[in-house]
């Protein structure tokens, strides 16, 4: 990540997270890793601009944070995908999804995301 930001080069960097993201899908690929490249994935794709592409990747990470069962990344997963359906104009789902996140983040005592309530 740091070597795309830094360089400003996003949309290879998001071409790269996406065949990373492909072919750990592909692959009988650890969840944790699969993560991690989703993560790269949906960052990359939301910071070149492509909104819809973002959106399908934090679907995609937000299933594997929850078959991780990890709190902090289920949080992020959700503020990060209700962010992006918000920009998209499906306000209920995105309040929804954000609603979920600060539920989450309150029962884990996640200091970070309480400024959201």
């Amino acid at each position: 990540m740091q070597f795309w930001r830094r360089r400003g080069h996003w949309s290879e960097g998001r071409a790269w997270a996406a065949r990373a993201a492909a072919w750990a899908h592909a692959v009988d690929t650890p969840a944790r890793l699969r993560e991690k490249a989703l993560g790269a994935r949906v960052l990359l794709a939301y910071t070149d601009g492509g909104v819809v592409q973002a959106r399908q990747a934090a679907e995609e990470w937000l299933a594997v944070q929850r078959s991780l069962a990890d709190s902090h990344g289920i949080v992020a997963a959700l503020t990060l995908l209700g962010d992006f359906v918000s920009g998209l104009g499906d306000y209920r789902r995105a309040r929804s999804l954000l609603q979920e996140a600060l539920a989450l983040a309150q029962r884990s005592d996640f200091g970070i995301a309480l400024p959201l309530s």
